[in-house]
């Protein structure tokens, strides 16, 4: 049983931003102000990205404030009110992911490919797990939207089967372009397409999406051409994922020149091989790009790594974390002195904070635990009794208790697979160690560190694993 535990900044207090927000406070931001010291102008700031973020993927629109905030608000209500899908959540999700700098090379290639008559009709991103595929598709979007070029997307998640079968995938960006494309709506009711019951994919895509669109004006040539974006292939439901690549490959070429089609996907051979005709843009660890994408990351972690000790090789091993198999970079030695500095201002500042002495004086443990459960599905099972026990022992002591709940089934396989799992290709699941979660906010020093002695071998009967 894993659990984080967090201290909020001394620069703002819990109380304070809740009070400072008033009504436009949202829970969520409650893990924001957990994870770094900010002062209140900047704690201001972040209320208005985050709640940019929550108005959907449009929120950095180009025009002026009102008129954007109008214009999104009329689309979304457009959007569900013809039966598209609402990935609001996950697109703020993963926009929050998104760390300014990087991925630039991969949003300057699709505006390159948007704009160029002779390129293929697909642009397929492709890496491994955790390259940041989603997070630069939702980053991606939000781009388009601020110049209207984009019509319709699409984030598939394994978790969500229904949503992303064939038939609901097609319907869902048939109603979205209902609300962007002007007369597609029209078209689709005249010819019928909205009532077409079939079950074959070919069939749908022709009635749904293509058909219509051959019949509104064209307003546009393939040299501004509008796309659509479909996230994560890879997690389609089985049944799914042949017929959808089927109808990449076979399909695409019916669409008028002015529509173009963003996918991404994990790099699978099935994948691979029904979309061979098209040239994949790819996400790895050991390429310049993506060293260039952890150098931004550096100047971030930079910023945030200003408190107690940090050494190099802690900010190698989170950034190795954050950009899996990246090895030898040589960027690390120069954050050396800007870090010392860095630290030494923050020493000075926190002299006035009551409790942060004492807080000092704690000596971290990190127990290297086993579960005593080696097979997987016990031990996902035994998962939601353990975040019960965690959750109840940690509301009996100070600070703001947040349940995440117990982690995804996905991401637990995903971790099972990619962390623990041996080179013969034995899983461990026995090492497992944040399926059981909680994140509490303090507004003060004492208060953590009076639960970190709890927690710590004391009346609670729980030890801390990380």
């Amino acid at each position: 049983m894993g659990g984080g535990v967090s201290s909020l900044p001394a620069e703002v207090s819990l109380a304070e931003a809740k009070k400072l927000a008033g009504a436009k406070w949202q829970p969520e931001w409650e893990e924001k102000f957990a994870e770094a010291k900010i002062s209140k102008d900047e704690a201001l700031q972040c209320w208005k990205e985050a709640k940019a973020n929550a108005d959907g993927p449009a929120s950095k629109g180009a025009g002026p404030a009102d008129e954007n905030k109008k214009k999104k608000s009329a689309t979304a209500k457009a959007l569900w009110k013809k039966g598209a899908l609402d990935f609001s959540a996950i697109i703020a999700e993963k926009r929050g992911q998104h760390l300014p700098g990087t991925r630039e090379w991969v949003f300057e290639a699709v505006m390159r490919w948007r704009t160029d008559p002779e390129a293929a009709k697909l642009f397929w991103l492709v890496g491994g797990g955790g390259t940041g595929k989603s997070v630069a598709a939702a980053e991606l979007l939000a781009r388009l939207l601020d110049k209207e070029n984009v019509a319709a997307w699409h984030f598939c998640k394994h978790t969500e089967p229904a949503r992303s079968a064939p038939a609901a995938l097609l319907r869902s960006l048939a109603g979205m372009l209902c609300a962007t494309v002007e007369g597609f709506e029209d078209a689709l009711r005249e010819g019928g397409g909205g009532d077409n019951a079939t079950d074959k994919v070919d069939e749908l895509f022709q009635a749904l999406i293509v058909e219509p669109l051959e019949c509104v004006e064209e307003t546009r040539g393939a040299d501004d051409a509008l796309v659509l974006i479909v996230d994560a292939l890879d997690e389609l439901p089985r049944d799914a994922l042949q017929p959808v690549l089927s109808l990449l490959a076979n399909e695409l070429k019916t669409l008028p020149p002015w529509i173009k089609l963003v996918v991404t996907s994990r790099d699978e051979a099935q994948i691979k091989a029904r979309l061979s005709c098209f040239t994949p843009s790819e996400l790895r660890v050991d390429e310049a790009r993506n060293r260039q994408d952890v150098r931004a990351y550096l100047t971030v972690l930079a910023k945030e790594h200003v408190e107690l000790e940090v050494t190099m090789d802690s900010l190698r091993h989170e950034v190795e974390a954050n950009f899996p198999g990246l090895k030898n970079l040589d960027t690390f030695a120069d954050l050396e002195d800007p870090l010392r500095r860095s630290k030494g201002a923050y020493d000075e500042a926190v002299r006035g904070v009551a409790g942060i002495h004492e807080l000092e004086k704690y000596k971290e443990r990190r127990l290297d635990l086993i579960q005593d459960e080696t097979d997987f599905e016990k031990l996902y099972a035994d998962a939601a009794v353990a975040q019960t026990i965690l959750i109840d022992a940690l509301k009996t002591l100070p600070g703001d208790v947040s349940d995440p709940g117990v982690k995804g089934r996905g991401s637990a396989e995903r971790k099972l697979a990619d962390k623990y799992t041996d080179k013969n290709g034995v899983p461990h699941p026995e090492k497992f160690r944040d399926l059981a979660r909680a994140t509490v906010l303090f507004e003060n020093a004492a208060d953590l560190l009076k639960v970190l002695t709890e927690l710590d071998g004391g009346s609670l009967g729980l030890d801390i694993a990380q």
